[in-house]
């Protein structure tokens, strides 16, 4: 086998290890794609269903649950073994897309397949492969777009540019600042108007505009390390500065991809998720400290294992197996919507087939931050007050509570389902003070 297929079947294999370890998905995401798959079934419709109490329609671009829903009438699968079958394909996928976007910008084989193997080792990136989201389907396009730019394949570019606005919104902005960057630098913004036009079009007639002001009091930024690992953001930095000392220079394509971070964090809600689009950044720059001592690459390979290995165990599932059971109890309560904590709130579309009050694509509403700052306000802040507002407003008929919010039990409604770690409620119409 040569060293691209090696490194391939070694991803491969060590995704096929993290579905052995891990008893579900390592992303709530997912579960949020497989119930708007459930529902594009059933309903035959688009656009996708906004899952937050009092919305209809959602903004959120539908191509990975079309394609879910695709191959689920193609293949006699569940949409969780579908998902595990896509991981494999995203894997290569994403593998490829980098390695020849690296070989393309490195005019060479062996630091494509160093700068491959370093993404594979960035957490977010081995995630992404190993159970996808439609940020995997949107960072491989992106990678793709980025490789038929440099080649001056401006309609294949184009195209795959305006597949990232129906794929994936956050990608879409950064393949789009990428481009405009690079097309910048290298004096072919001519050709990047001309081709990116359709997706910078859609990109602002689609993407929701509510979603820029969005603040969620529920969310902790995850770090750089933790989204990049300390071993790609080390040797990117000093890759970065042997390449400039060296070269003089900085390549047009790795100074768009920085200025692209840049501009996109500064505009984007979230911006601790920008960090895995550094990825490919970090992957070549990388290559140039590792293809400049041969003697250590075997070393790297057994080291990675290493990382691929930390990268798995340090991984916690997102919800325990507790909270699967007791919110598929909640599918046969009686009421559609369910108010519970932020974090809770993207199982229970999927698991109990009902609404929530705050949850996925919440960003999209007009009322999103006043749900998120009442719901906060009740959740860690035992205000009653703001329970009131959520009745009112959002008229949940179930309320999930965590055994740690004891204090808020009082007076809400009859206790339906109880576990030693939650309890579900029936809720009063007006909830005691």
């Amino acid at each position: 086998m040569r060293p691209l297929e090696l490194l391939v079947a070694f991803a491969l294999l060590t995704v096929f290890l993290a579905h052995a370890y891990y008893e579900r998905p390592l992303h709530r995401d997912l579960l949020v794609s497989w119930r708007q798959a459930e529902l594009l079934e059933q309903e035959q419709r688009l656009p996708l269903q906004n899952l937050n109490a009092g919305a209809e329609e959602s903004n959120y671009p539908p191509l990975f649950a079309i394609l879910l829903v695709t191959l689920t009438n193609l293949v006699p699968y569940s949409l969780e073994n579908i998902s595990l079958l896509l991981s494999y394909v995203f894997t290569v996928l994403l593998l490829l897309g980098m390695y020849v976007l690296a070989r393309k910008v490195t005019e060479d084989s062996n630091k494509a397949l160093l700068a491959s193997f370093v993404f594979l080792l960035v957490p977010w990136a081995f995630y992404r492969m190993a159970y996808p989201i439609s940020e995997s389907l949107g960072l491989a396009f992106f990678l793709l777009a980025f490789h038929a730019f440099l080649e001056k394949r401006w309609a294949l570019s184009g195209g795959l540019l305006l597949a990232l606005v129906f794929v994936h919104f956050r990608s879409a902005a950064f393949a789009l600042a990428t481009l405009f960057f690079l097309s910048v630098l290298t004096r072919h913004a001519v050709e990047f108007f001309k081709t990116g036009a359709a997706a910078g079009a859609a990109y602002f007639l689609r993407a929701p505009r509510e979603a820029f002001g969005f603040q969620n009091p529920f969310l902790f930024p995850a770090g750089l390390f933790e989204v990049l690992g300390f071993f790609a953001v080390a040797l990117g930095v000093l890759g970065g500065a042997k390449h400039v000392m060296v070269k003089k220079n900085v390549s047009p394509a790795l100074l768009a991809l920085l200025l692209a971070f840049l501009a996109t964090s500064l505009l984007a809600p979230l911006p601790y998720r920008q960090y895995v689009f550094l990825a490919p950044l970090l992957a070549i720059l990388a290559a140039h400290v590792l293809a400049a001592e041969p003697r250590f690459v075997p070393w790297i390979f057994v080291f990675g294992a290493v990382i691929l290995t930390a990268n798995v165990l340090y991984r916690v599932p997102p919800y325990s197996l507790q909270e699967e059971h007791v919110i598929s109890r909640m599918e046969g309560a009686e009421g559609s919507v369910v108010l519970t904590r932020f974090e809770q709130s993207y199982l229970v579309p999927w698991f109990a087939k009902k609404k929530v009050v705050g949850g996925p694509y919440l960003e999209e509403l007009e009322d999103g931050n006043q749900r998120a700052q009442s719901m906060y306000g009740y959740f860690e802040q035992n205000n009653t007050e703001a329970l009131k507002e959520l009745v009112k407003n959002y008229q949940p008929s179930l309320l999930l509570l965590q055994k740690k919010d004891h204090s808020l039990e009082n007076g809400v409604g009859k206790k339906i389902i109880d576990s030693s770690n939650y309890s579900a409620y029936q809720l009063q119409t007006k909830p005691a003070t």
